[in-house]
C-alpha cells in the first residue's frame, strides 16, 4: 500500500500528503456536488456545483494544513524540531523530533491547532452573513459557508478528550502528569477515542435508516476512521514505551565502514558498493563526518567520469539523517518515518561512532514483542 508522498516544504518542515487525502478529496467534492450544494442552491448547472465543490475540498484540505501548520509552529515556537507534516483522510499528523515535551508546552502545541482553525471559521463565517444579507444566491457563498462550517467542525472534533485528537492529546498529558503512569493516561485517551468513534458510528447507523442517507454514510465512516486512528494510536504508543529508555547507542553498531572525500567514486563504487550491497555511506575526513554518498548519485555520472570525480563533489549535507548516540532511538524511529533514508549516521561532538538502521530498531520490537508473548 503507497505511503505519503512529499509536496514541499513550508517553514522548514516537510509537508507531505497521504493517498488517503486524495480519496477524501473526490469523496467530499461528489458529497457536495451531488447532495448539500443542490439541496440549498438549486438552479445550478452541474458543472457549476462540481466547480463549486471542487474548490471547497480543496479548501477543506488547505485548513486541515493550516491546522497542522499551526501545531508545528507552537512546537518551534517552544524550541522543538518538527520533522514533517502529513496530511490524511480525515486530518493530519505533526511529527515532532523530540516527544520529552513539558505539560505546558505541549498543551500550548495542541491548542494551538483547534485556534488556528477558529481563526479561519469566524471571520469566514462573517462573511456568509453579509453574503446573505445581500439576498446573493452565490458559488462564493457555498464556499464560504462550507468552508467556515468545516472549521468549526475541525474545531468542535479536535476539543474531543479522546485520542488521537488534540483533545485526547491533552487530557493523556493531564492524566500522565497527576497519575505519573503514561500507560495508564494513554489507555484511558485511547477508550474515550475509541467510545466516540462508536458514538459517531451508532449515530451514523440511526441516521442511514430514518433520515439522512448521505449525511449518516459520512458520519459512520469517520467513525469508523476515528475507532481505528484510536487503536492505531494505543499500538503507536505501546511502541513509544518500549522505545523511550533505550538510547541510539544501545541499538546502533559501532564500526562502519565510511569513505575519504578525496576517494574517486570509481574506487567507492567498487569497493563499498558493489561488495556490501548498500546504498549508502558515510564521508569522513580526519575522523570528523562530512556528509554522506547514495548509489544513486554515483549512477546519475556518466561511467567515462568516474575515475576522475572525486567523492567530495558528490556527497550530501549529513544534517537530515544524523543523530546524537544519547537520543531515543524513539527519535530514531521518528525519522525514519518522516525521511526517504533507512539509516541514520551516529554522530558524537563531529564525530561519526556508529550507524543506526531501521531494521535494527524493528528487530528491537520484534524481541521485545516476543519477550511479551512468552
Amino acid at each position: 500500500m503507497p505511503g505519503p508522498f512529499h509536496i514541499g516544504q513550508i517553514n522548514d518542515t516537510n509537508v507531505a500528503i497521504h493517498y488517503s487525502s486524495l480519496i477524501g478529496f473526490g469523496l467530499v467534492a461528489w458529497f457536495l456536488a451531488d447532495s448539500v450544494f443542490p439541496t440549498f442552491y438549486p438552479g445550478w448547472s452541474p458543472t457549476k456545483y462540481w466547480f463549486t465543490s471542487s474548490i471547497s475540498a480543496m479548501l477543506l484540505l488547505i485548513s486541515v494544513l493550516i491546522h497542522e501548520l499551526a501545531h508545528s509552529f507552537a512546537a518551534k515556537s517552544r524550541g522543538h524540531q518538527v520533522l514533517q507534516i502529513t496530511l490524511f483522510i480525515f486530518g493530519g499528523v505533526t511529527y515532532i523530533r523530540d516527544r520529552t515535551i513539558k505539560l505546558q508546552e505541549h498543551i500550548f502545541i495542541m491548542v494551538a491547532g483547534p485556534f488556528a482553525s477558529l481563526c479561519v471559521s469566524i471571520p469566514l463565517l462573517f462573511s456568509l452573513a453579509y453574503l446573505n444579507e445581500t439576498g446573493e444566491n452565490s458559488a462564493l457563498g457555498a464556499i464560504l459557508a462550507f468552508t467556515g462550517i468545516a472549521n468549526g467542525f475541525i474545531v468542535i472534533i479536535n476539543l474531543i478528550p479522546g485520542s488521537p485528537l488534540d483533545g485526547g492529546q491533552i487530557l493523556r498529558s493531564l492524566i500522565s502528569r497527576s497519575t505519573n503512569s503514561m500507560i495508564g493516561a494513554n489507555n484511558i485517551s485511547v477508550r474515550v477515542g475509541q467510545i466516540s468513534g462508536w458514538l459517531f458510528v451508532c449515530f451514523g447507523l440511526f441516521q442511514l435508516l430514518h433520515s439522512s442517507y448521505i449525511s449518516g454514510l459520512w458520519l459512520t465512516f469517520f467513525g469508523w476512521f476515528l475507532l481505528l486512528a484510536a487503536t492505531h494510536e494505543w499500538k503507536s504508543k505501546s511502541t513509544e514505551n518500549d522505545l523511550s529508555p533505550i538510547s541510539v547507542s544501545q541499538l546502533m553498531y559501532r564500526a562502519p565502514k565510511t569513505t575519504s572525500p578525496t576517494s574517486s567514486i570509481k574506487n567507492l563504487l567498487d569497493g563499498f558498493f558493489v561488495e556490501s550491497g548498500e546504498t549508502l555511506i558515510a564521508v569522513v575526513e580526519n575522523d570528523v563526518f562530512q556528509g554522506f554518498v547514495e548509489l544513486t548519485d554515483i549512477i546519475r555520472i556518466p561511467p567515462t567520469e568516474w575515475d576522475v570525480t572525486l567523492v567530495r563533489s558528490i556527497m550530501k549535507s549529513s544534517a537530515p539523517i544524523t543523530i546524537h548516540p544519547d537520543e531515543s532511538t524513539l527519535t530514531a524511529l521518528n525519522i525514519f518515518t518522516t525521511n526517504e533514508y533507512k539509516q541514520l549516521f551516529v554522530v558524537q561532538d563531529g564525530y561519526l561512532v556508529g550507524i543506526l538502521q531501521s531494521q535494527d530498531v524493528l528487530r528491537y520490537l520484534d524481541f521485545k514483542e516476543q519477550l511479551q508473548n512468552r
